[in-house]
């Protein structure tokens, strides 16, 4: 009886509140949606991901196909929207899950055969109609395997004199970071709207401008003469990438940096982490740089990750995590699936890697 009354009485909401009511939500439905939260990275805004505290046993994916993963070229479409592309890729992914990596580094342009339009003066025009078809399921393998990726935009060798095959050209893009016009036209065109379609995507987690850019610089080591990049060209060109990611994201940026002793020229590029590479040959010579060295020492402003190690000798690997945990850094990848350079056999490191992460588990960072 009670419950029949009680469904029986109306409720009389006052006509002034209906109308603020009304009004709240006209003007909630005319705001801009919020951003869409990250999906791993909900504190690695600018950076967060990686940091003092916590250890991350990386790796190197640097490609499925080098520069063709994302879009196409004359040479035909090896990205990821290719089935055999992709199963090969989840192939992969599912053996990083299977070791407990979840952070890699993938390179996306390369030396620039593919992926991008230009107009007939070489400005950038656009990305293919491939770029992100291919983009959209890489990101898609990374969240179904617990990944996040560092990704990769060029790689140094886009600056080398260019090779023309048919109507493919690798290389010879120097231009696009010293020439006004054309860097504008690959932020503009190419790079703003990739950044913007994965901005609050935790599946990536920060944008590396280049990877080893010092060996294309016009510098001792680098590449001195007309065919390298003044320094200083360099340094704003990483400038404006890292404003642009900044501005425009919630992920990180960073620069593939190719040895220790040169992460001073990055300094004041806004990077959110820094990041240098280390094989056995840079023990010798004038500019040697043994491994075993404190993060400390470097005075940084931000974190640092060891970005490439190799992996040939078991025992050197294990000693690289050790020393980088030992040693302050915030993580250590290995060089690398897929790449067929005699320093590459991540592959074979599987039981040091499964052996290594369960003495240390308490330092490592979890997606």
């Amino acid at each position: 009886m009670r419950l029949n009354m009680l469904r029986r009485k109306r409720i009389c909401i006052p006509a002034s509140i209906v109308l603020v009511l009304l009004a709240a939500t006209a003007i909630y439905l005319l705001l801009p949606p919020p951003p869409l939260p990250s999906l791993y990275n909900h504190h690695g805004l600018h950076g967060g991901f990686v940091s003092n505290g916590s250890f991350i046993v990386g790796a190197n994916y640097p490609c499925n196909n080098y520069g063709q993963d994302f879009g196409t070229n004359g040479w035909g479409h090896l990205g990821l929207s290719e089935p055999a592309q992709r199963a090969r890729v989840d192939k992969d992914f599912a053996w990083f899950e299977q070791h407990n990596i979840h952070v890699i580094r993938w390179f996306v342009f390369g030396d620039m055969r593919a992926g991008i339009l230009y107009n007939p003066d070489g400005t950038v025009a656009k990305l293919d109609d491939y770029f992100f078809k291919d983009m959209d399921l890489a990101v898609q393998e990374a969240q179904q395997h617990k990944l996040m990726i560092i990704m990769v935009m060029f790689d140094f060798t886009m600056v080398r004199p260019a090779k023309k095959f048919g109507d493919v050209q690798t290389m010879g893009r120097k231009y696009l970071i010293t020439d006004r016009k054309g860097r504008q036209s690959l932020i503009d065109n190419a790079l703003t709207p990739m950044v913007d379609r994965y901005a609050h995507n935790g599946a990536v987690v920060a944008w590396e401008v280049m990877n080893e850019p010092e060996w294309s610089m016009q510098m001792p080591g680098g590449t001195p003469g007309k065919d390298g990049v003044p320094v200083a060209a360099m340094q704003q060109f990483v400038t404006e990438i890292a404003a642009l990611v900044h501005t425009h994201s919630e992920q990180a940026v960073t620069v593939g940096g190719a040895r220790r002793n040169w992460l001073t020229l990055w300094k004041n590029s806004g990077l959110d982490f820094y990041q240098y590479h280390f094989y056995p040959w840079m023990v010798k010579g004038w500019f040697r740089t043994p491994y075993n060295y404190p993060e400390t020492l470097l005075k940084l402003d931000k974190p640092c990750i060891i970005g490439e190690v190799p992996t040939n000798d078991a025992n050197a690997y294990t000693r690289y995590l050790d020393q980088g945990l030992a040693n302050g850094y915030t993580g250590v990848f290995g060089w690398s699936l897929r790449a067929t350079d005699p320093y590459a056999k991540l592959d074979q490191r599987g039981s040091q890697i499964d052996g290594w992460e369960l003495k240390h588990r308490g330092n490592l960072q979890q997606p």
